[in-house]
C-alpha cells in the first residue's frame, strides 16, 4: 500500500485453494468434514499452517461466527475487526445486540488495533473491550454512497475521495469505510 506519508508495504492478499488446503488435511479429518460441518476448526487449522508453511506475511481473516468460540480466535493478525453488529446468528451468539457484540469484541486482543463501524450499544462494548486490552480503536462511520449501478457502488471518502467499489449495495459504504481504517 503506498499513499502520502506512508513508505510501501508488501501485502499479500491471499485466496485460498481449496486443494491446497486439503493436501494439509489428513484423510480422516476430510471424512469428518464431509458428514458434520462446512467449517471447522480443521480447515482453520490447515489455513494457518499453509500460511506458515508458505511464508503469508500479511492475512486477513474472517471470523466463521461471532468471534470468541470461534478457531479463528486463535490467530493474532495485530489488527481486529468488527465491521457492525446486527441480530445474526442469534441462537449462537446471545439474543440482544450488547450480547452479540460481547461475543464478537472478544476478537480484540491485548495491544491490538481495533477497527469497528458498530454504534449504539454495540459500539459501547467494543470501545470498552478495546480499552481493557489497550487496542487503540478506529470507529469508521459509513461513507456516503455517491451511486449504484450494476458495476458497483460509488462512494466519497473525506481523505482519499470518490472510490469505486466493485461489489453493489447500500451497506457497501460502512463496508468500505472499515476497510479503509485497516489500512
Amino acid at each position: 500500500v503506498a499513499g502520502p506519508g506512508r513508505e510501501a508495504a508488501r501485502v499479500f492478499l491471499v485466496a485460498l485453494c481449496f486443494s491446497t488446503l486439503l493436501s494439509e488435511m489428513p484423510l480422516a479429518v476430510l471424512w469428518f468434514l464431509d458428514r458434520r460441518e462446512r467449517e471447522s476448526p480443521w480447515l482453520t487449522a490447515a489455513a494457518f499452517l499453509w500460511f506458515a508453511r508458505t511464508g503469508v506475511e500479511t492475512a486477513i481473516v474472517e471470523v466463521g461466527l461471532g468471534g470468541r468460540l470461534d478457531a479463528t480466535n486463535t490467530w493474532d493478525g495485530g489488527v481486529a475487526v468488527v465491521v457492525n453488529v446486527q441480530r445474526d446468528h442469534m441462537e449462537h451468539l446471545g439474543d440482544t445486540l450488547t450480547a452479540i457484540a460481547r461475543e464478537k469484541a472478544a476478537i480484540i486482543k491485548r495491544g491490538d488495533r481495533a477497527v469497528t463501524g458498530a454504534d449504539g450499544d454495540a459500539l459501547r462494548v467494543i470501545r470498552r473491550r478495546a480499552a481493557r486490552m489497550g487496542a487503540p480503536l478506529e470507529i469508521a462511520p459509513p461513507l456516503d454512497v455517491l451511486a449504484l449501478d450494476r458495476t458497483g457502488t460509488r462512494v466519497l471518502h473525506p481523505r482519499l475521495g470518490p472510490l469505486r467499489l466493485g461489489v453493489i449495495g447500500r451497506h457497501q459504504g460502512a463496508n468500505a469505510a472499515v476497510a479503509v481504517g485497516i489500512l
